[in-house]
């Protein structure tokens, strides 16, 4: 269970990666460079891009970890129909 949990959060990670983090990479680097080809830099706003990348992917990590035990607890609560007892799904 812990490796197919493992694989599950790597393959978010890289999801991330693709679908989040290299687009918003591509948009700042085309804000970065100058119409001269060079770079504009601040090493404290670079340094905090950085941070930002493990931030965004523990929010996202976190998100779909409080989904997962949401849909977890309306599983094991059951379901009733009408004119039958409670059963467990």
């Amino acid at each position: 269970m812990f490796d197919q949990k493992s694989n599950f959060m790597s393959a978010l990670d890289a999801w991330t990666d693709e679908h989040i983090l290299l687009p918003m990479g591509e948009v700042l680097r085309a804000y970065y460079e100058t119409p001269e080809g060079e770079r504009r830099s601040d090493e404290k706003f670079d340094e905090s891009l950085w941070s930002m990348d493990g931030l965004i992917k523990k929010a996202i990590r976190e998100k779909v970890l409080e989904s997962y035990h949401n849909g977890r607890s309306v599983q094991l609560r059951g379901t009733r129909q009408k004119g039958q007892a409670w059963k467990k799904r």
